[in-house]
């Protein structure tokens, strides 16, 4: 593994990405083909996803880094948006595994070689920052937004919310309300 500092920022670019259903997909379905929902929530996640990495090439502890082993970028992708589901936790190792042609153990270390974290840790972590936007953004109740990113309700949000970010979504809410009123144009200078 090679870490660098000197990070240098690429010019802004324009991507066409072009996204095709592929006849008898499902994530374990038991009809396959029965609803097309969960191929576009994976389709726009893995737009989502490329989009975001194109801008980010940072491990989980935020250093550019270049990695020997680990997923390819394209297996990476598809496993980012499986996980991105708002229900990831039916996405199972086993069929992860399966989608990048890997044993669910072999795909578990290499995910974690490419991310820095284990699946399920990342998908965890990809919904709190969803719902850190969704704080910053709307106007939503918590119950609301824990719903919208895949929580099973408020309380799980706020466990998991708290461990990773080390304060609660209200707290963070305000937080950030405060500073952004601070720094609004005209606001009293202290």
């Amino acid at each position: 593994m090679i870490e660098r500092s000197d990070a240098v920022v690429p010019e802004p670019s324009f991507v066409t990405v072009q996204v095709h259903a592929v006849k008898g997909f499902s994530l374990g379905r038991k009809h396959p083909g029965a609803s097309s929902a969960p191929f576009f929530e994976i389709a726009t996640r893995t737009i989502h996803s490329y989009v975001l990495d194109g801008l980010s090439h940072t491990h989980a502890t935020g250093t550019l880094r270049w990695v020997r082993g680990g997923l390819s970028p394209t297996h990476l992708q598809l496993a980012k948006a499986m996980l991105s589901i708002r229900d990831h936790d039916k996405v199972t190792l086993t069929a992860l595994g399966k989608a990048c042609g890997l044993s669910p153990s072999h795909f578990a270390r290499e995910f974690k070689q490419s991310t820095g974290l284990p699946p399920h840790r990342w998908a965890l972590k990809n919904k709190i920052l969803q719902a850190q936007q969704m704080l910053l953004h709307t106007s939503l109740t918590l119950p609301a937004i824990a719903f919208a990113c895949g929580f099973v309700d408020q309380s799980h949000l706020g466990r998991w919310f708290k461990r990773l970010t080390g304060t609660s979504p209200k707290a963070w809410r305000r937080m950030r309300a405060d500073a952004s009123a601070s720094l609004a144009p005209g606001a009293a200078e202290p």
